[in-house]
């Protein structure tokens, strides 16, 4: 069943009146941009520090301990109510942030910038899984929550061109220690907006063993067959899409010659298209079986990319990026709700903590694998065997 344009209009709209789910939103339209902003920061002062070979430590420092921690540290979302796990979460992050623009702004040495940058990133693991967990209890209709769902895709999609607009702004202005402060501003301001919001009452588990409490989540999945494709989609999507930041790269300047400003015209294609696949994506609101949907989403993602490798020029790289992009959203908005659906709610936090650390684990295996098979393979059929 397929809801008209009124209703998906209603859908929408009830969305912004439910205050919790107004906050919550809102908090993620200031973290996401805030979250990318502070990687561009950290790998520029890394670049600086060391040049490309330093970029690559900075990146293994930053992303394989949120990938081990990230089940951990979810668990919160769970052991507690999650509106207060989610404010608990941004303050800690603006902790964090403001941390590493005070050793930053005092040329401490890079050891312990990455160090505190890394605590960030870890606090940033905490976000994520609790706001999308959060969302189904904020949520009066499911109807609703696909909305909120294709409106968190959308400020992903926002994400993409802010956050390093953004960063590249600061760091004109002061370098890598101003973007660490403004970001830590706006989350600790996040944290208390969001302290303010009260979902509906829950039985939270009283079992205190972080340890065994952690892996409720993989014993969820071992019961779920369908959320462990699920997530091996996601992982497997996001190990393209870390490999895509390096192709790209490697497109612009050794295929298409494009300049300078080819990487970013690249990747902007990318968030283009994602921002046009998230305002498309309301079609889904109402929809009882999402199935054909995810899977037009990873076709979507899959194709565009293969076809990369026969682009004839720059126009015709942009447009299949942009396509994928579109697949993208839909992937994404499809795939959480899914999850939603398809796992208890007593465990849903660390079920997106799992999520989370395979994304950051599959985030560093596109990245390290991309410039292996351009070296052995060539572009175009990296291209290819991403797609």
């Amino acid at each position: 069943m397929t809801l008209g344009l009124d209703d998906t209009r209603s859908q929408l709209s009830a969305v912004l009146r439910n205050r919790g789910l107004r906050r919550v939103l809102a908090a993620f339209a200031v973290f996401r941009p805030a979250e990318s902003a502070q990687w561009i920061a950290i790998l520029v002062y890394a670049y600086g520090e060391g040049g490309t070979r330093q970029m690559g430590i900075a990146a293994v420092v930053m992303l394989v301990p949120s990938a081990l921690l990230a089940p951990f540290v979810s668990q919160l979302g769970d052991r507690m109510p999650r509106e207060r796990a989610l404010a608990i979460g941004y303050l800690i992050q603006g902790v964090t942030l403001g941390v590493t623009a005070l050793v930053l702004a005092a040329s401490l040495p890079g050891a312990l910038v990455y160090a505190t940058a890394a605590l960030v990133n870890i606090s940033i693991t905490m976000t994520r899984p609790t706001h999308l967990s959060i969302l189904p209890e904020l949520a009066e209709t499911p109807g609703q929550l696909t909305a909120a769902n294709a409106l968190s895709s959308t400020v992903e999609g926002l994400a993409i061109f802010v956050g390093p607009l953004l960063a590249g702004l600061l760091l004109a202005i002061d370098g890598p220690a101003l973007v660490f402060g403004v970001a830590s501003v706006g989350l600790l301001v996040v944290g208390v907006f969001v302290w303010a919001v009260h979902a509906r009452t829950r039985l939270v588990e009283r079992d205190h063993d972080p340890v065994g409490g952690a892996l409720a989540g993989f014993h969820e999945l071992r019961k779920r067959p369908g959320a462990r494709l699920l997530l091996g989609f996601v992982a497997g999507q996001t190990v393209v899409i870390g490999a895509l930041d390096v192709l790209t790269v490697v497109l612009a300047f050794g295929v298409l010659a494009m300049g300078p400003s080819g990487p970013g015209v690249l990747s902007a294609a990318v968030g283009v298209g994602g921002l046009l696949g998230a305002a498309a994506t309301v079609t889904l609101i109402g929809r009882e079986r999402l199935s054909s949907a995810f899977f037009l989403g990873v076709l979507g993602i899959g194709v565009p990319i293969a076809l990369v490798a026969f682009a004839n020029g720059p126009a015709a790289a942009v447009v299949l990026l942009g396509v994928a992009g579109v697949g993208k959203s839909f992937f994404d908005v499809t795939s959480r709700t899914l999850l939603q659906r398809s796992v208890d709610d007593d465990v849903l936090a660390r079920v997106f903590g799992v999520q989370e650390g395979l994304a950051m684990a599959a985030l560093a295996l596109g990245s390290i694998l991309a410039p292996i098979l351009v070296g052995s393979i060539g572009s175009d059929a990296a291209f290819l065997l991403a797609g």
